[in-house]
Formats: C-alpha cells, sequence, structure tokens
C-alpha cells in the first residue's frame, strides 16, 4: 500500500529531491543570540566500491516502472508526486532533504538564516550548468523563485511570507521575508525549489517547456509519448561529474502485474510495489528492497465539515466514526510491519509529534453513545470518495465494515485520478480518504493545507478553518526551534482532539524494488523520489 500513491497525490506536498551529503552547522546571528540554520559545505558523492568489488560499468540503460504518467514538468505548476519521480534525473532544488528529514544544501552550497532582519541569504555552487549550456546564477535562481511566487500552485501556502528576492553577487541572493517563516526551507526541498533554465523557458515559454524541460539534472529529456514513456538520455557537463549510464526511461504501466512481471524479465529494472506482500514477495526473489528514511503517507479519512446538511458537519458524528475505526486491526490486516499506527500527522518519536494528543482509540460503545447524542441512534448512509485502485477498495472497505458496527452505512465511490485531483481541494459532501505525502515534513503540510486563504490544499472548501488553528500555524511559521515545534504540536491538538477535522490513522514508508544488476542508485532511500542517478550503473544482462 505504498508508492501508488504518489500516482494520486496532489497535495502535497513533496519532491524530486536528488540526494547528496551535506554538513549543516548551526551559527550565531546576531546580538539576541538567535540561531540561523546555516548549512555549508555540501560533498560531491563519489561512487561507492561495490560489495563485490565489481567495477562500475559505463554506458547501458536504466528502465524505472511507474504506474501513471505524470501531469506537468512545468516546475511552478507540479503538485502530483509522479510528476517529481519523472522529472528526478531532470530538475534539481536549491536545497534536499537528508535521511533523518532536516533540510540540507543542494544547488545551494549554504544557507543562512537571518532571523533579526527577516533575511534568508543564499550561496549557489558555481559551475552549475543547464542542458543549453546556460550557468546558473543568483538571478536565474531569482527569476525561477519569482515565477513561483507568481504562479506557483502552491505559493499562497509556501511563499506567503515571501516579500522580495534581491541578488546580492553572481551566485548570491537574499530572500527578504514579511514576516518570518521557519518552514521556508522545507519548500526549497521540494517542487517549490526546482531551478530551471531561465534562457530556455524565456525562448519556448510554459507550453514549449513542458514538453521539452530544462533543468540541470544528471540527465536530460530527450522524447516523451504520453502514457508510453518518457526518455532521458545522459548529460556529460553535469555538475557532479558525468553519469554512468547512457540513459534512463520511465515506462508507464496501468497494471502492477504486468510492471511486476517486466521486472522478473529485466525489461525494467526499478519498480515501486503498491502492497507489503509484492515488496517482501520480490525481496525473497532476490531483489533489492530499500525502506525510505523518511515516511512517506499518511493514511486519512477526510471529513466535509461544512455542509450543514450533511450529518458530519456535527463534530459527534466525526467523533464517532473515529471511534468506530479499528486502526491497529487495519493495519496488522493490510500493511503489516510496513505501517505504524498514528492518530496525528507525524509519526511516533517525530519532532513534531504531539503526546497530548488523544484522538479516537477504537470504541464501539462511545461511538454509538455520540451518535444517538446527535441524533443518530439508528446510524445513516454517507460515502467515501477513493481513488479507483485495488489496495485502497481493500483499505475502504475494512473501514466500511467496522463503522457498520455502530450503523453507519457507507458506500465506495470509486474515483479516477483527475476527479480524484480536482476532490482535494474540496468534495460536497461525505469522506474523501486521501494519503498525505510527508517527505517535506509535518510543518510544511500543516502550512499548506490547514492555513485560513489557501487557493489550494486539502479540504480547502471542506474542512473548518478555526481561528486558534490558523494562529497556531502561523506563529509556528514566525518563530524557530522548540517555539516554532510547540505552536506546530498545539496546531495538530486543536485539528484533531477539539475539531475533529480528519482522522489519520497509519503511516507508512515507500517501498523502491530494485534489480541486483543496479547499483549506487540509491532510489528511494530517503523519501519517495530521491535517488542518485549521476551514480548509478548496471552490471550487463546475464
Amino acid at each position: 500500500m505504498k508508492r501508488i500513491l504518489a500516482v494520486l497525490l496532489a497535495c502535497l506536498m513533496l519532491f524530486g529531491c536528488l540526494a547528496c551529503k551535506a554538513k549543516p552547522t548551526t551559527e550565531p546571528n546576531n546580538s539576541e543570540g538567535t540561531q540561523p540554520q546555516q548549512s555549508e559545505g555540501a560533498d560531491v558523492d563519489v561512487p561507492d566500491e561495490p560489495a563485490d568489488a565489481v567495477t562500475p560499468q559505463k554506458g547501458g540503460k536504466l528502465s524505472i516502472a511507474y504506474l501513471g504518467d505524470a501531469v506537468t514538468f512545468v516546475p511552478y505548476l507540479i503538485r502530483n508526486p509522479a510528476d517529481g519521480v519523472f522529472m528526478q534525473g531532470c530538475y534539481e532544488t536549491l536545497l534536499q532533504f537528508s535521511a533523518n528529514g532536516e533540510v540540507e544544501p543542494y544547488l545551494a552550497k549554504s544557507y543562512t538564516a537571518d532571523v533579526e532582519n527577516l533575511k534568508y541569504t543564499f550561496v549557489l555552487n558555481e559551475g552549475v550548468k543547464f542542458h543549453d549550456g546556460s550557468e546558473l546564477t543568483a538571478e536565474v535562481a531569482k527569476y525561477c523563485l519569482d515565477n513561483y511566487k507568481e504562479k506557483g500552485i502552491q505559493s499562497a501556502a509556501f511563499f506567503a511570507f515571501i516579500d522580495r528576492i534581491e541578488v546580492v553577487d553572481e551566485y548570491t541572493f537574499d530572500i527578504y521575508m514579511t514576516e518570518w517563516d521557519s518552514t521556508l526551507p522545507h519548500a526549497l526541498a521540494r517542487g517549490c525549489g526546482y531551478i530551471y533554465s531561465m534562457e530556455a523557458f524565456e525562448a519556448v515559454g510554459e507550453e514549449g517547456f513542458n514538453e521539452k524541460p530544462i533543468g540541470s539534472g544528471p540527465f536530460m529529456v530527450e522524447s516523451r509519448e504520453f502514457d508510453v514513456k518518457l526518455t532521458l538520455v545522459r548529460f556529460d557537463d553535469y555538475w557532479q561529474g558525468t553519469p554512468y549510464l547512457d540513459a534512463v526511461e520511465y515506462v508507464v504501466y496501468g497494471n502492477e502485474v504486468v510492471a511486476q512481471a517486466a521486472l522478473e524479465n529485466d525489461e525494467v529494472q526499478v519498480m515501486f510495489p503498491s502492497t507489503p506482500d509484492t515488496a517482501d514477495y520480490l525481496a525473497a526473489q532476490g531483489f533489492n528492497l530499500a525502506v525510505s528514511a523518511i515516511p512517506y503517507a499518511m493514511y486519512c479519512i477526510n471529513f466535509n465539515c461544512t455542509n450543514e446538511n450533511d450529518p458530519f458537519y456535527d463534530i459527534r458524528v466525526r467523533q464517532a466514526f473515529c471511534y468506530a475505526m479499528d486502526a491497529e486491526t487495519i493495519r496488522q490486516a493490510l500493511v503489516g510491519d510496513h505501517g505504524v499506527v498514528t492518530n496525528q500527522l507525524e509519526v511516533p518519536g517525530g519532532l513534531c509529534y504531539n503526546e497530548d494528543i488523544k484522538g479516537y482509540p477504537h470504541d464501539i460503545e462511545k461511538a454509538k453513545a455520540l451518535l444517538k447524542e446527535a441524533g443518530y441512534e439508528d446510524g445513516f448512509k454517507t460515502k467515501i470518495l477513493v481513488y479507483n485502485a485495488q489496495v485502497y477498495l481493500d483499505l475502504m472497505t475494512a473501514v466500511k465494515d467496522q463503522v457498520a458496527a455502530v450503523g453507519i452505512e457507507v458506500e465506495l465511490e470509486p474515483i479516477d485520478i483527475a476527479t480524484l485531483l480536482t476532490s482535494i481541494d474540496g468534495w460536497s459532501e461525505g469522506i474523501l480518504f486521501h494519503t498525505v505525502i510527508m517527505s517535506n515534513g509535518t510543518p510544511s503540510q500543516l502550512n499548506s493545507n490547514f492555513r485560513q486563504n489557501l487557493v489550494a490544499g486539502l479540504g480547502r472548501t471542506s474542512f473548518l478553518h478555526p481561528d486558534d488553528v490558523n494562529e497556531a500555524i502561523v506563529n509556528g511559521c514566525r518563530t524557530s526551534g522548540e517555539e516554532s515545534l510547540a505552536y506546530f504540536k498545539e496546531a495538530m491538538r486543536l485539528i484533531y482532539d477539539e475539531y475533529c477535522i480528519l482522522n489519520t490513522f497509519i503511516t507508512t514508508k515507500s517501498d523502491t524494488i530494485t534489480s541486483p544488476r543496479l547499483h549506487d542508485a540509491a532510489m528511494g532511500e530517503i523519501n519517495s523520489s530521491s535517488a542518485k542517478l549521476w551514480l548509478a550503473w548496471l552490471e550487463p544482462a546475464a
């Protein structure tokens, strides 16, 4: 029940960060003793010596199976995680996430947070070229970020507090804030931070760039046949060294069984299994299984809280539905050790995990009492919108069976990807089952989905957006360190315990299966779309 999620998700916020080791440091900033988050000294990775001492091979084509195609390659319109996966060889971000979820430099070799002066300063790596031969400069970075601020699909969530961007010198620029936003680095480690050729974009425009994107990654787009295949070829002038592979192709499959057969026949060397059973089976057959270091997806029951004619308008009904669910039973039956039960948008032990959140442990009698109190002693009928994939239908069937015990009769309404993407912002009645991608961190997700006055985001027209939740999130953005975390924890307590806007019940990590012939790609090791494709190489086929 894993990476197929990426085909559908629009929210999240999550993507395409190519991994590169860096050593973050923190230094005092000013007389008030604030501590800017300064990271510097990004090291360039070199291929590790294989355990079997086989010499890395040059040449060859890596084929990657994916369930469903990308929606867009226009950097500021990318919202679907599938888009980020397809672009992981082409685009790169200013910053990236480490294995513990912290933000590190990438195209930017350092960044400094100056809280007192409401300013972030970024220093770029020198010598970074785009696929058209133009160079990454501070002017180009400013152009890309200005574009996102003006037209980005999640600009209102992630760039709301950016006042202006100023070029300092050829490789240095400042981002000035109207109010302090501690989540900005998280945004720049995802799609908001994609940097691309200003020269190429100016020449061909949005439509042309969607057909032939020009980034700084180790591979450049050669051709695309929608719903069939995307082919990228080696970029010899890549700033971290010439890649070993000649090409990388993303092959679109509509059926996981067919994709699995292609893997087993060596037609593809990478796939993203949708169920733990598939991942475990392939690992037992000798394929390599990578489990992401960062939690991937949160499974969420999202209520329509704003329709006065819907039973879920009453918080007691929402709470009753939650109490009727048994997350541990669902985990054991459908996810197993690949998932963990949670009651918030954080994993137990995570930086933002709030132990004070009571949540809704399985309690049938309490659920019945709440329904009776709300006037639904005999139950009611409702529906759950769910993406039309068997793994999700199985999951929601389990939920349907559980809540039937308190008289709630659920109709599952399978929807296609297009309907899902339009439904995420709001649905007219009942429930939307949705998975929130967590690779960009809890604060970023809270900021992009639960603040007031968003133009896009999960439940934008269906969720409640109370003043106290908004205030806690805004204060979390305005502050840093433990103070910031405390505000975000409080926002989650309000969302779950006080308002029961949604029920988050299981979190999973992403699984990536690779051929034993593939070495040093690091695919999926950090998050759902991370890779080191410039280091990847293939042993010759037997």
